[in-house]
């Protein structure tokens, strides 16, 4: 739990072999991390769910997510975004997506990718992610994402420039993670060690 009550689980899917070490600590560093997020923002994350898994792990939880969220999708869109999502796993440390649950976000944490080792750089993916799961909720921005995965889905079309605000808020959102994950790392690992 963060310091202002925001609760986060950490959990498996399909975990992949030999990942026990990275479980355990994330286990052990989520609330911890949480709770420097907030911190450093001042406010709550709202719930936050963690599962560490595999890219394919990843992918199928990601799908499973945007369809309940937009439920419309055509059965050939949903196999694009399906091959979509196992490429962009591959690649992927992690992904945070919203959760269909109405608030919050999910957050995978891709079990193969040589970032998620406990001493390769966990906690950097960790704040990194962790700032994007506070991104989501703020004001206006889930509706946005909301919009735009229904326009990736072929159902409901959005403008050009609606399009552009979403494409200029998610480069400001990676700018702002990316900027911050050093320091919040640093003293995650700090407050871990």
């Amino acid at each position: 739990m963060g310091i202002f009550g925001s609760p986060v689980k950490v959990e498996t899917y399909k975990p992949g072999w030999g990942r026990g070490r990275a479980l355990r600590f994330v286990q052990d560093a989520a609330p911890v991390a949480v709770r420097i997020v907030e911190e450093h923002y001042g406010r709550s994350l709202q719930p936050v769910r963690i599962t560490l898994t595999t890219p394919d792990g990843m992918a199928e939880l990601a799908c499973r997510a945007e369809f309940a969220l937009v439920p419309q999708v055509s059965a050939a869109a949903r196999a694009k975004a399906e091959r979509e999502a196992r490429e962009l796993a591959r690649g992927a440390a992690a992904q945070v997506v919203l959760s269909p649950r109405g608030r919050g976000t999910l957050l995978f944490l891709n079990s193969r990718s040589d970032a998620m080792r406990v001493d390769e750089g966990i906690e950097t993916v960790l704040s990194h992610e962790l700032v994007h799961c506070e991104q989501f909720g703020r004001r206006g921005v889930r509706e946005l994402i909301l919009a735009h995965t229904r326009h990736v889905f072929g159902v409901k079309e959005l403008s050009p420039k609606v399009v552009k605000a979403f494409e200029d808020m998610l480069e400001g959102h990676e700018a702002e993670a990316y900027g911050l994950e050093d320091s919040l790392a640093a003293r995650l690992r700090k407050a871990v060690a």
